[in-house]
């Protein structure tokens, strides 16, 4: 969290970068979307409704223990 961002992370080991990108369907992406909105309602911090949050979304690829990739802000969530 970084003042009223929060960031959800997937991650992902697949053997190329190409199939870890490919790996993120929109079922998956929803799934987590939902997680999210459910992690922020049931937080410790209830006092804050989700809507004063921004949620973003990344995806770490690994390719082997040197090598990843970070996609940053990798989709958008509407609730």
């Amino acid at each position: 969290r970084r003042k009223n961002t929060l960031s959800f992370i997937e991650v992902k080991h697949r053997p190329s970068f190409e199939k870890g990108r490919f790996s993120i369907t929109q079922k998956m992406k929803h799934r987590i979307g939902q997680a999210a909105l459910h992690f922020i309602s049931s937080s410790a911090n209830k006092a804050r409704a989700h809507k004063d949050y921004e949620m973003r979304f990344d995806v770490f690829i690994v390719k082997s223990h040197f090598f990843f990739e970070h996609l940053d802000n990798a989709w958008e969530f509407k609730a």
